[in-house]
């Protein structure tokens, strides 16, 4: 109900949570990389690494440290 009358007046719900942090970010893709590469499955060794979720956690990592590297430069 809260939502419904925010919405007709404008106004923000605040949102509970903050965004994680560059630093988490980095540090649940690498545990998320080590994992598949320390328990490989079939589904990595027939189809290769590519068909894990490695790829998509190293973009993360990237963009946590590109993200921290850009706020540092503004601070």
């Amino acid at each position: 109900m809260e939502d419904v009358f925010s919405r007709l007046l404008g106004r923000k719900t605040r949102d509970p949570t903050p965004p994680p942090d560059p630093l988490t970010i980095f540090t649940n893709a690498w545990e998320q990389v080590k994992a598949v590469l320390a328990f490989p499955d079939e589904r990595m060794l027939i189809r290769g690494i590519s068909s894990t979720v490695v790829p998509a956690q190293l973009q993360a990592m990237v963009d946590a440290l590109v993200s921290e590297t850009n706020g540092s430069e503004e601070k």
